[in-house]
């Protein structure tokens, strides 16, 4: 299967290509690189994009969030993890870079750890609003499928932006792109072709 076969149509490096055209002095911001090489899947430029833009700004989570996702994409699960780590640290606990480390643990055998870092989000979730999506990608890391489709089927429901923003491109939801409740949840989105 081709990263490119989930390619988020309004997201490709020809949009980069635009904007540099229609405005040459646009800088070129990693965020920019970074937001549409993870919709292409392009995971070997969104490692190069964060990794010139991160000297420039070690401290913002988001950096370290898609470098590991770039890492995990092309199969470094292992050294994602510390990018991971980071990421949550900086953030205070941003809930996508932690779902990010409990998928990086399993993916790299550690079932354990998954486990531990996904039972704190849940006790976090009885006190704090915890997105259905990241709880999903969570329970799917750890090779829940039906608990991840009825998570996924709540955050559509709730019509989440993460849901909206991640389930073409999200790699931690690959196990369920050939389930058709997972195609279902997607149809009914609407999302442009």
């Amino acid at each position: 299967m081709s990263n490119r076969s989930f390619v988020s149509p309004w997201s490709d490096s020809h949009e980069l290509e635009n904007i540099r055209a229609l405005d040459p002095g646009h800088p070129p911001l990693w965020g920019d690189e970074s937001g549409v090489y993870f919709h292409a899947r392009d995971y070997p430029a969104l490692e190069s994009a964060v990794r010139k833009g991160l000297p420039a700004n070690p401290r913002e989570w988001s950096a370290h969030y898609f470098l590991a996702v770039a890492l995990e994409g092309q199969g470094r699960h292992r050294e994602a993890l510390p990018e991971y780590q980071t990421a949550v640290d900086l953030s205070n606990g941003d809930l996508d870079a932690v779902a990010g480390l409990v998928h990086a643990y399993a993916a790299s055998g550690d079932r354990k750890a998954a486990e531990v870092k996904s039972e704190a989000v849940k006790r976090r979730s009885k006190s704090a609003y915890v997105s259905p999506y990241m709880e999903a990608v969570m329970e799917l890391s750890l090779g829940n499928k039906d608990k991840a489709i009825e998570l996924l089927e709540s955050a559509y429901q709730q019509k989440t932006p993460d849901l909206y923003y991640g389930v073409r491109a999200d790699l931690r939801l690959d196990p369920l792109r050939s389930d058709l409740r997972f195609q279902n949840i997607v149809s009914r989105m609407n999302l442009p072709d």
